[in-house]
C-alpha cells in the first residue's frame, strides 16, 4: 500500500511540474563597466566632518547565472572606488584623539571595495515574455571603506587611517523592457530593510550588437549609511555615469 502511495504522489509530482510552463535553459552573463563618479562622505567620530573628495574613479565586474532548477537566480558584483582630495577646516572639529582648530588643512584619501551578493527570482520568466522582465529579491552588500586622513596644520601634521566594513542587506528590484530586438531599457533600485541602509537606483540601456554582446550605459544614485563602526558613523553618496561591456552565452 505504501508502495502504491509513493509511486502515486510521484506521479502526481510529475504531471504537475510538466504543466508548469517550462524555463529556458541556464544562462551565464559577465559584465565589466567603469564610471567617474561625484562622491560625498560624511564620518562622524566625536563631530562631524564632510570628508574631501576629487578625481573620483570606479570600476568593477559583475557575473551572474539564471535558470538553475530549484534555486534562485545569482549575481554577485564587485566594484572599486578612489578619491583623493583636499579642504581648509572652518570651524573647530574633534574626531579621535585629535583637537584641531579652524584652518587646519585636511587632505583624505578614500578607496572602497565592495561586493553586492543579489539572490532573485523572475516572476515572469517561466512565460517566456521578450518584451518585458522583472527581478524581485535581496542584496548583501559588503561594504569596505578604507580612509587615510592627513591634518596639516601649525607645528605639525598627523596622519589618522581608519577601515570602515560592514554588511548591508536591502531588496532587489529591476524592470527591463525590450522595444526592439537589438534594446534593452532598465530601471533597477535597492531598497533599504533597516538602519543600515542600502539605498540605489539606476536607469539604462543596453545595445546588442550580437545575440551574445552588448553595450550599456547608465547613470545611477546610491546613499549607504552605517553606524558605530569602528567608533565612527559614516554616510555615503555616489552619482554618476556608467558604461561598459556585456557577454552573455
Amino acid at each position: 500500500m505504501h508502495k502504491k502511495i509513493t509511486t502515486l504522489s510521484l506521479a502526481l509530482l510529475t504531471a504537475l511540474w510538466s504543466h508548469l510552463p517550462a524555463k529556458a535553459s541556464s544562462l551565464e552573463e559577465i559584465k565589466v563597466f567603469a564610471s567617474k563618479p561625484s562622491l560625498t562622505m560624511k564620518v562622524r567620530n566625536i563631530d562631524e566632518v564632510d570628508l574631501p573628495t576629487g578625481g573620483e574613479r570606479s570600476y568593477g565586474a559583475s557575473y551572474s547565472i539564471e535558470n538553475i532548477p530549484f534555486i534562485p537566480d545569482f549575481r554577485v558584483e564587485y566594484a572599486h572606488l578612489h578619491s583623493s582630495g583636499t579642504k581648509i577646516l572652518n570651524t573647530d572639529l574633534k574626531i579621535a584623539d585629535l583637537n584641531l582648530e579652524a584652518g587646519t588643512e585636511l587632505h583624505s584619501r578614500i578607496s572602497a571595495d565592495n561586493i553586492k551578493f543579489t539572490f532573485y527570482y523572475q516572476p515572469i520568466d517561466r512565460f517566456n515574455y521578450d518584451f518585458a522582465n522583472l527581478e524581485l529579491g535581496i542584496n548583501l552588500l559588503f561594504v569596505d571603506y578604507r580612509m587615510k586622513n592627513t591634518f596639516s596644520y601649525k607645528g605639525g601634521v598627523s596622519e589618522r587611517s581608519e577601515s570602515l566594513s560592514t554588511v548591508i542587506p536591502s531588496i532587489h528590484l529591476k524592470l527591463s523592457i525590450s522595444p526592439t530586438y537589438y534594446m534593452t531599457l532598465f530601471v533597477r533600485g535597492a531598497l533599504p530593510t533597516g538602519s543600515r541602509m542600502d539605498r540605489e537606483i539606476e536607469g539604462g540601456v543596453e545595445y546588442y550588437l550580437n545575440p551574445q554582446l552588448y553595450l550599456f550605459g547608465s547613470y545611477g544614485y546610491s546613499y549607504i549609511k552605517a553606524n558605530n563602526l569602528n567608533g565612527y558613523d559614516f554616510r555615503t553618496t555616489s552619482k554618476g555615469l556608467n558604461v561598459g561591456v556585456g557577454f552573455i552565452w
